[in-house]
């Protein structure tokens, strides 16, 4: 997460934190939807921060800068999270990609009352 946090505009960061304890404050829920915030600052900050309309926020950037917000002491946990990028290896070696495929199958197997040796 190091490398890829400082990867991230330190001001859109800025902006993204502060925002996120502004909702909190506001909602006083224990989640708040990352989407959300990220929406609501393309649609309020960045014409300000860009007028040659050159700027853009990279939806690939939403999980890197939901998880460097929840880096902060008081924002823990404060965004639901998934695993990033499906082809991530666990300890096994076995990618999720895979994982869902042989469960997939296992499913469907089950599903027709056979086993992996019936095929």
């Amino acid at each position: 997460m190091a490398n890829q946090t400082a990867e991230l505009d330190p001001q859109i960061l800025s902006d993204l934190i502060t925002l996120t304890r502004e909702f909190r404050a506001e909602k006083s829920c224990q989640y708040l939807s990352a989407r959300m915030i990220w929406e609501y600052y393309r649609a309020t900050r960045t014409r300000r921060i860009a007028g040659d309309g050159e700027f853009r926020l990279n939806n690939n950037q939403l999980p890197l800068y939901s998880r460097a917000v929840m880096l902060e002491p008081d924002l823990v946990g404060v965004f639901r999270t998934r695993r990033i990028g499906i082809d991530d290896d666990t300890d096994d070696g076995i990618s999720d990609k895979e994982r869902a495929e042989q469960a997939e199958q296992a499913a469907w197997l089950e599903a027709w009352g056979m086993q992996e040796d019936d095929q």
